[in-house]
């Protein structure tokens, strides 16, 4: 059976990015047949695919046209100078932000991770627990005086235990100041957002700070701090235990 034809369609997001850079892969090589390209419009009719397959084409023109630069830099001189190598560094440096801006790499790229549809628990050196949602990923640095996790992608509940050090959630550009115990950060498309099931929390962003108290929700937009909710947090975290997650919660009064 023709590959291309093969692929299988999926909305899982590393699915999805796979099936972008095989179809990426294909499209480059210019062997497609009439059937091969069928398949491809009709994949590429969903929004989400073609988002996509961008963003791998995106990570292509960054990377190419560096390697070009060092591709002709290397012709003009023997042996290298201490310029070219420079150069090749700098492909080296742009080839990594490049590939950090799609999911799964950045997923591959951080200290715990989950893949798409899995969970996964650890305990900290210090004690504290974290709870990852799938296609979810953070950083850990527990070694300074002030205990750091940042979220890369996806959701994480914690608990938090007190060793006399603040511990400190980044999520984009906020920051959450633990003062309790049981919390959730996730990271969205258009906004972040914290849940305090327990305890309380500050977020500070540029200038702006909130507290929030247990059964409480806020939204983090564009380093905008939005309203503190009231809301059923039990209910908005049941992914915890492998239900659908309530993203429509209402607030309580």
């Amino acid at each position: 059976m023709n590959p291309a034809l093969d692929i299988p369609h999926s909305t899982e997001p590393e699915d999805r990015e796979q099936q972008a850079l095989d179809w990426f892969t294909r499209l480059r090589a210019g062997d497609l047949g009439t059937a091969e390209q069928q398949a491809f419009e009709r994949w590429r009719q969903d929004p989400e695919n073609a988002r996509t397959l961008a963003e791998v084409e995106l990570l292509w023109r960054q990377l190419e046209r560096p390697a070009r630069r060092v591709q002709r830099s290397d012709r003009r001189s023997a042996p290298r100078s201490w310029t070219g190598w420079a150069v090749a560094a700098g492909v080296l440096l742009i080839s990594g932000l490049a590939m950090l801006q799609l999911p799964w790499l950045q997923r591959l790229s951080s200290d715990v991770a989950t893949g798409s549809g899995e969970r996964r628990q650890i305990q900290l050196a210090d004690g504290s627990k974290l709870l990852l949602d799938g296609a979810s990923a953070v950083d850990v640095d527990l070694r300074g005086s002030v205990r750091k996790v940042r979220l890369v992608q996806g959701q994480v509940f914690l608990e938090v235990v007190h060793d006399g050090r603040p511990f400190v959630v980044e999520v984009g550009d906020a920051q959450v100041q633990v003062l309790g115990t049981r919390f959730a950060v996730s990271r969205g498309r258009d906004q972040d957002e914290v849940v305090l099931l327990k305890g309380r929390v500050e977020v500070s962003s540029d200038g702006d700070k909130r507290q929030l108290v247990s059964g409480q929700r806020l939204g983090i937009s564009d380093k905008r701090l939005g309203r503190v909710e009231n809301v059923d947090a039990e209910r908005l975290l049941a992914w915890r235990t492998g239900q659908s997650p309530a993203s429509d919660v209402p607030r309580l009064p």
